[in-house]
Order: C-alpha cells, then sequence, then structure tokens
C-alpha cells in the first residue's frame, strides 16, 4: 500500500482512510474470538476481509 500523499483525491483519501480503520476493527475483532458461540464474529470477519480487498482493487485501478 502506498502512503496518502497530498496530491491524492479526496476519495482515494477516504478509501485508504476506510481501509486502515477496517483493519483495526478486523484485530479486534480476532482478539474477540473464542472455540464456540464467536460465528458471527467469524461471518464479520470475512466480510471486512473482502471489503478491504475491493477498496484495495479500487484503488489500484484510480493509479492507472
Amino acid at each position: 500500500m502506498r502512503w496518502i500523499s497530498t496530491s491524492m483525491g479526496r476519495d482515494d483519501r477516504d478509501k485508504y482512510e476506510r481501509i486502515i480503520h477496517l483493519l483495526r476493527e478486523i484485530e479486534y475483532a480476532r482478539s474477540q474470538l473464542a472455540p464456540q458461540d464467536t460465528g458471527h464474529i467469524s461471518t464479520a470477519i470475512g466480510w471486512m476481509e473482502k471489503r478491504v480487498s475491493a477498496l484495495s482493487e479500487e484503488l489500484k485501478k484510480s493509479d492507472v
């Protein structure tokens, strides 16, 4: 991931910030996992990881 530059458009900066927040939430959610009764947390982690991937792809396309 590249550093956020001042010449980057607002939309791209917003995507980077969203990715950072999602990664922090994923980290926290993983810390809450237990051997049982946390399937909903696993589902949320999977969804957030897919969202991070989608945002990363959008940023790659805007780099071109």
